[in-house]
């Protein structure tokens, strides 16, 4: 009985707090299908709580959601569409197939005049509450949920007597083509002005995989038409111009197409067009608000006219929703594309839902310190249950499939069975593999043993002449991301008969603090220059075609222990002590191909006037680190994705060689440097870097300790915006103090947008100014003009030097754009 009358208690709590599923459909009047309309609830539920929520259609017009029991307006909304309101009384399951009917624009009330189009005054109200509505709400939160599908359409004929294509071990075939992507994730996204950012993601689904996270990010996928340039990350190195921004008319076509009345205003479709081609604009239409001249919802496209990046299209629709009787915000947002390259091609989309607003939300004063993304542990542990729950967006048949059957092979594939099946296929030893190079794996244990392959183990230098290396590699990965590596390298010399071995240890001990231990142990040949301006590959062909050793050596033995981490957000350090015998050491043989070979000495300081330097010990105590100010970061369970900070980052080394137990070095090393990235909009961008060093003492400094720069004497550059061009390798190595500094430049086509034949090109212009100072050695300056872009990631350079002797350098380099 007591039992009886305890259920009799909470009987109307159960029925307040018993949700019902609304599902149906969105079509049109022809019964096709609308894809991602929106569809709002707003009311009060039967306990009385205030509700307001929404989903999208899915690709086939189909949509779910759930409420308490209650009365309702139901909303259902399609850029182009008359929207439809429907009245409920929610106590039940309930089922809408909803016809949407085409809008029925009119021109009335609207002034015709010869001059301009009437759509002209009405954008040019809405840019002048544009900074209005962007700064309106201080803060807020909300719900977001998002779902992206990836697809591939055909491959290349003949792709696999092309390339062989391999997943997870196995052979790809025609089950390439179809879903590459398919997840959600539920986040709840924080803003605070004037651009704060943070969002917690506490669900998260992949397909196939239910170890990853979800990429879906509400951060990565907002844009906000109420900023004057909207920034679309890796899709475009240049802002879009918004189509109310404040200098929006200077690139923008304007046509009003008619009006139509919603809840008692007046909502104007005014179509949109860039006035030139090539400007980064947007095409399509959006909608304002009369009299608030606020934006009701935006249906743009950009083309490959707009110098896009990995797509040929992309349609960005954005509908939004009153919150309360003075403030709109987006309710859904979509990305539909269509991408093509090297053959392949295909399409997808991001449907993403925002409901549960909270404006004006206060925060505490360090909420948005630092992590910009939290995963909550167990986000990707949600089960079937609770997705067909709280999904707000049905899936497919496709979606479906695609989960049922990528799922099904993921247990299959991390079963022990298959992994070792998979293994004893991928072991097996074959010459082929010899040649190029060999790798075991036990996947279950995630335990490796790799070996280099022939053509990576070949160099030729004048030092050792042909030299024949192997190199093997064991990595070990541990649960909570710890990782041991292990790696053992051995070279031989034909011509001077020398081997070296060189073992080191590299123990990650906690990932998300990068702490580290590291140690060395061995003999090595390693360039005089430590920071290894010429690649072995490259200097072996300027060797043996052109007789140019621009490379120097030496020989070290010695052992060297490490500790490196992450001690609070930003500020990283690590820390050596190293024992190290240096030893000269000289041409051992001078053939090449070359009718006229410049073979020099191997030692570079000839020319310094400076006794020729001998073998000599160093033991060195060493700390050096970086400090990000303002650093952001990902934080995922047992991870630590780090980011970028709008501050500039400090490195700075301290170096001491101490004269105890053999070591003859005594000197002490103190360098700092700084380095930034500009976003200048529409102008471009532009990396700087400076730097500056000097030996606080230099008792007994030997010449290979001095500090050498990143020079090139070859048509081959890295590219970095710290590197130079034309700068020999060690005509500028200095024992006293320097200062070096760079900036580059990437511009965005301001003049290739003017030149007809550069307008179908990506090719993208950028110039730099480089300059070293130093006090024994003169001074350095280079400029470089240059296109990037060539083959997508190269780029050219022609540059004018000058050197310590007043004689201008010129030349042209190639190469890849690693930085800026």
């Amino acid at each position: 009985m007591k039992a009886l009358f305890t259920w009799i208690f909470l009987l109307p709590l159960v029925v307040f707090s018993q949700s019902f599923e609304i599902t149906g459909s969105v079509g049109d009047g022809q019964k096709q299908p609308l894809p991602f309309a929106s569809v709002m609830l707003k009311g009060t539920s039967a306990a009385g709580e205030t509700i307001q929520s929404g989903t999208n259609t899915n690709k086939l017009g189909r949509f779910s959601l759930r409420a308490p029991a209650g009365n309702y307006k139901l909303t259902f909304q399609y850029i182009g569409f008359t929207r439809v309101v429907k009245e409920v009384n929610l106590q039940a399951d309930q089922n809408f197939n909803i016809i949407l009917q085409p809008e029925k624009l009119e021109m009335k009330g609207v002034s015709i005049s010869s001059k301009e189009d009437p759509a002209y005054p009405i954008v040019r109200q809405a840019i002048q509450k544009r900074e209005y509505y962007q700064t309106q709400l201080n803060a807020f939160s909300s719900k977001v949920y998002i779902k992206g599908l990836q697809r591939l359409r055909s491959t290349p004929d003949n792709l696999s007597k092309i390339l062989k294509l391999s997943v997870n071990g196995a052979m790809a075939d025609s089950n390439l083509l179809g879903v590459l992507y398919l997840s959600e994730s539920e986040t709840e996204y924080h803003f605070k002005q004037p651009d704060y950012q943070k969002e917690v993601m506490y669900s998260s689904k992949v397909s196939g995989n239910n170890q990853a996270f979800s990429y879906n990010q509400a951060s990565d996928i907002i844009v906000d038409f109420y900023k004057n340039q909207l920034d679309l990350g890796n899709l475009s190195d240049r802002p879009f111009i918004s189509p109310i921004a404040n200098n929006a008319l200077f690139y923008y076509k304007y046509e009003l197409l008619g009006t139509f009345v919603e809840d008692g205003a007046t909502i104007y479709k005014i179509k949109i067009k860039p006035k030139r081609k090539l400007d980064p604009c947007f095409s399509g239409t959006m909608y304002l608000q009369d009299g608030a001249f606020r934006i009701y919802a935006m249906d743009v496209l950009l083309g490959k006219e707009a110098k896009i990046d990995f797509v040929d299209s992309l349609a960005i629709k954005q509908t939004f929703t009153a919150v309360n009787d003075y403030l709109w915000m987006p309710a859904s947002l979509n990305f539909s594309f269509v991408f093509s390259a090297f053959g392949f091609k295909g399409d997808g989309y991001f449907n993403s839902v925002f409901n549960q607003y909270q404006p004006n939300r206060e925060y505490p004063r360090k909420f948005f310190k630092g992590e910009v993304l939290k995963v909550e542990d167990g986000a990707n542990k949600k089960d079937s249950t609770y997705w067909d729950t709280n999904r707000p967006i049905p899936l497919t048949q496709e979606e479906i499939d695609d989960y049922r059957k990528k799922d099904s092979l993921e247990r299959i594939r991390n079963s022990k069975p298959y992994q070792d099946s998979i293994d004893k296929v991928s072991n097996k030893f074959t010459w082929k593999k010899a040649l190029l190079g060999y790798t075991w794996r036990d996947r279950k244990s995630n335990l490796s043993v790799s070996f280099e392959g022939i053509p990576q183990s070949i160099q030729f230098n004048t030092v050792q002449g042909v030299s024949l290396g192997f190199q093997s590699e064991i990595r070990k990965e541990y649960s909570k991301n710890r990782e041991l590596e292990g790696t053992l390298k051995t070279r031989y010399g034909f011509s001077n008969h020398l081997w070296t071995v060189m073992g080191s240890v590299n123990y990650l001990r906690n990932q998300p603090t990068d702490e580290r231990w590291t140690a060395s142990l061995g003999r090595d040949i390693r360039q005089i220059n430590g920071s290894t301006p010429i690649s072995p590959l490259i200097n072996s062909l300027y060797t043996v075609i052109a007789g140019r050793n621009y490379a120097k050596f030496l020989l070290a033995d010695g052992v060297n222990l490490g500790y490196n981490r992450e001690w609070v957000n930003g500020l990283y350090s690590q820390i050596s002590a190293s024992y190290t015998r240096y030893q000269p050491l000289e041409n051992a043989t001078t053939w090449n191909l070359s009718k006229d070979p410049w073979i020099t000495s191997n030692d570079p300081f000839e020319s310094f006037n400076l006794p020729q330097w001998s073998s000599f010990s160093a033991l060195t105590l060493g700390i050096e680190g970086r400090v990000v100010i303002g650093q952001k970061y990902y934080s995922r369970p047992n991870e630590k994705v780090r980011l970028s900070s709008k501050y500039p980052s400090l490195r700075y080394k301290f170096q001491w060689a101490v004269p105890v137990a053999g070591a003859t070095a005594d000197y002490q090393y103190l360098q700092v440097r700084l380095r930034d990235n500009w976003n200048l909009k529409l102008l471009g961008s532009g990396t700087w870097i400076v730097e500056g060093g000097t030996f606080l003492r230099s008792k007994n400094l030997p010449l290979p300790l001095f500090r050498h720069f990143e020079g090139n004497q070859t048509l081959i550059s890295s590219g970095d915006p710290d590197s130079w061009r034309l700068l020999p390798y060690y005509t500028f190595s200095t024992g006293g103090t320097y200062v070096a500094a760079h900036y580059e430049h990437y511009f965005q086509r301001f003049l290739f947008n003017k030149i007809p034949l550069m307008r179908k090109t990506s090719w993208r212009e950028v110039a730099g100014i480089h300059y070293l100072q130093t006090t024994d050695r003169g001074n350095f300056l280079e400029l470089n003009l240059g296109i990037s872009g060539l083959a997508k990631l190269g780029r050219a350079d022609f540059v004018l030097a000058r050197n310590n002797q007043g004689n201008w350098m010129k030349g042209l380099t190639l190469g890849f754009r690693l930085g800026g």
